[in-house]
């Protein structure tokens, strides 16, 4: 994987790296002899929190090979594996320099990003929020006033950790604080 990075590195000079971590399915998990075998090994419960261990053990592995990159590159995670460390009880096994993609919504509302936003700043990760701009979801027209009605700064945080969003105001603020 090192090497992986590396060659990325070397390809894209951004020191931002979207590792993933969306969308596990721990029935998946539940069902391979193989990953229960390592699960018990681990001491990880065969729980929803002890999957949410086992992701939350990988995803680490990943982001300490991809800190060891020459000019150190930052990661970024989907919100998953912030509310799967929030399941466990223990966030302290989340590298404070992880950077939290904020993207889930609810039906056609946005509500649901100001808690998690709430919740991920107050922790003290950096974001991003996505979830108010979901282009893959587009209705041609209709949606668009969704999009101008979603406010990035609308949530009970700390502002400094939010890192960027598409809304130009943001990106302006961050960079006023020297977060770009």
């Amino acid at each position: 994987m090192r090497k992986l990075f590396e060659e990325i590195r070397e390809l894209f000079a951004d020191e931002y790296f979207h590792v993933g971590g969306d969308e596990a399915r721990f029935q998946c998990w539940n069902s391979n002899e193989e990953v229960q075998e390592f699960m018990v090994q681990q001491g990880f419960p065969n729980s929803t929190a002890g999957f949410a261990d086992l992701q939350g053990y990988y995803l680490n592995r990943i982001l300490e090979i991809l800190h060891q990159v020459p000019e150190r590159t930052r990661g970024i995670v989907w919100q998953e594996i912030f509310d799967n460390f929030e399941i466990t009880g223990d966030l302290t096994g989340l590298n404070l320099d992880t950077i939290i993609h904020v993207w889930k919504k609810n039906g056609s509302r946005y509500e649901p990003f100001r808690e998690e936003m709430a919740k991920v700043t107050a922790a003290g990760y950096r974001t991003i929020l996505s979830s108010c701009y979901y282009l893959n979801y587009i209705s041609y027209g209709r949606d668009w006033p969704l999009y101008y009605e979603c406010d990035p700064h609308d949530f009970q945080g700390n502002m400094l950790y939010l890192l960027a969003s598409t809304n130009k105001t943001t990106l302006e603020r961050c960079r006023s604080h020297g977060l770009n």
